[in-house]
């Protein structure tokens, strides 16, 4: 008994080392328009490109990924356009969990319907609608990623859509463009991920799981 309870303490943590977040808020929008393609395509480069997530709760977090399968930006005279990519969310994994037990029972809780409901929603969507380069000389994040860009767009998940908003280096070339976002946070309630909130359910108390998924970005995309 005493195991099955730790087990499920265990299942329902989903991002952070305190339990506050330590990263930027994206908030969370109305839907916006999606910026057109235009020039140059670039195809994303799914081995290359991963979605990380940090997630925690009073005394624990977990950390883990997400694949990017498919995506597609377009670039004109170096500036990022448009675009959008897809986050497989039956590819989530826990890479804290040492224990195979433990490490398939919280990843089984991620992609039940308390969380992600990945048989109904196996994906989630992020589309393109500004990416505005930054001033000069401005700061870089806590673990030394220097934006470039303040990147905005529509995050679809569980059928419900969000704009949200992020400092990202982003990098246009020739051949490639590279996006690595500083770590943001995001409020899983705002797309009904809503086990564990503290905010919906008063009576947990101190056994709840923080609202705020914290979020980087690493992709890769090349010319087609």
């Amino acid at each position: 008994m005493k195991k099955s309870i730790f087990l499920i303490g265990l299942a329902v943590a989903l991002v952070s080392c305190q339990s506050k977040p330590s990263a930027e808020s994206a908030g969370a929008g109305d839907a916006q328009n999606a910026a057109l393609a235009s020039g140059a395509e670039f195809l994303i480069n799914s081995a290359g490109s991963a979605l990380n997530w940090k997630g925690s709760k009073p005394g624990g977090e977990h950390v883990g990924a997400v694949s990017v399968t498919e995506g597609k930006l377009s670039a004109e005279n170096g500036k990022l356009v448009a675009g959008s990519f897809t986050i497989d969310l039956n590819t989530i994994t826990c890479e804290d969990l040492t224990d195979a037990e433990m490490n398939g029972k919280l990843v089984g809780h991620l992609k039940s319907a308390d969380f992600f409901d990945v048989a109904q929603f196996p994906t989630a969507k992020f589309e393109l609608v500004s990416a505005s380069e930054l001033p000069a000389g401005t700061p870089a994040s806590a673990d030394g990623i220097q934006s470039t860009h303040q990147v905005t767009g529509n995050l679809i998940m569980k059928g419900i859509t969000k704009s949200i908003s992020f400092p990202a280096q982003v990098s246009v070339g020739e051949s490639e463009i590279k996006a690595v976002s500083a770590p943001f946070a995001i409020d899983r309630t705002q797309w009904s991920v809503n086990y564990g909130s503290k905010s919906l359910f008063a009576e947990l108390k101190d056994n709840f799981i923080n609202d705020e998924m914290i979020i980087s970005l690493n992709l890769s995309f090349s010319k087609i």
